[in-house]
């Protein structure tokens, strides 16, 4: 069994497209978790309505805790899920209709291979706009992402390559991953990060599978990236807001590997030379 699952915040917009998605996937072993963070529009709606027609596929998580925020809305989620895989869900993309029949398939040629060990699944995107137009066939094109640069947790922890909403992870992730810990900038990077951290695998898939909606309201977002003069200037112009989130992954990766400041910007500097 598949465990699916899907955090919303104020998604009526786009919500009914990415359930729909969801549901006409070729592999129907799954099932799909959501847990509403405080939404004030009509999001709860929207999940009581499929939770009613689709009684044997979609739950809604129940609790009194409010407005978590994204990274520990996702962990009550996890912690409260029981099943042999699992996978992120953000609430305004499309899945591809082979999506979830081709992580399991990886997963299951990986674990093969790697018999016990924490592995983790993942893949590009299409980036789109909020009409699913594309905007670029790879996300990690567009955002001038390498991961071939990004293959241990040191360097994986100076730039996460694996989007959540992409991720298939199984039981040995989830439980080396738990509990999220104080300085988790996001909760695909915590979890990809500790899979590599105990000797896991991190497994790409060689296709999108998913279409990645660019709408303004984003949590993360796909911004091009090209070093020109402008990339340089707004580098200068926002030079407090990208220092803070550098020193917040490296709070991570001190946290999770004990890496030294030094060391973590060292390889910031080598990555972004390689790429």
């Amino acid at each position: 069994m598949i465990n699916i699952l899907l955090s919303t915040y104020n998604g009526e917009k786009y919500l009914s497209e990415q359930i729909d998605s969801i549901l006409n996937q070729t592999y129907l072993d799954c099932k799909l978790i959501i847990r509403d963070d405080g939404s004030t529009d009509r999001t709860n709606l929207i999940i009581d309505e499929y939770c009613q027609k689709y009684k044997n596929k979609i739950v809604k998580l129940s609790d009194n805790l409010g407005n978590l925020g994204v990274i520990r809305s996702f962990e009550l989620l996890l912690e409260q899920s029981d099943a042999e895989y699992f996978m992120f869900c953000d609430q305004d993309d499309v899945w591809l209709p082979h999506k979830i029949e081709n992580s399991i398939l990886k997963m299951k040629e990986t674990e093969k291979e790697f018999s016990g060990l924490p592995i983790v699944v993942c893949s590009d995107l299409i980036v789109v706009d909020s009409n699913l137009k594309t905007i670029s066939n790879s996300f990690w094109s567009h955002c001038r992402i390498a991961p071939q640069h990004l293959q241990t947790a040191q360097y994986m922890a100076v730039n996460n390559y694996a989007a959540g909403c992409t991720m298939f992870f199984n039981k040995q992730a989830k439980q080396i991953s738990l509990p999220f810990g104080q300085h988790t900038t996001m909760h695909d990077a915590w979890i990809v990060i500790k899979t590599l951290a105990n000797g896991g695998k991190i497994i790409t898939l060689p296709q999108p599978q998913i279409l990645y909606r660019q709408h303004g309201k984003n949590q993360i977002g796909a911004s091009e990236i090209k070093y020109d003069f402008k990339y340089f200037s707004e580098k200068v112009t926002r030079m407090s807001y990208f220092l803070k989130n550098n020193y917040l992954n490296y709070k991570q990766a001190h946290e999770i590997l004990g890496t030294s400041c030094a060391a973590f910007f060292v390889r910031r500097f080598i990555y972004i030379l390689k790429r």
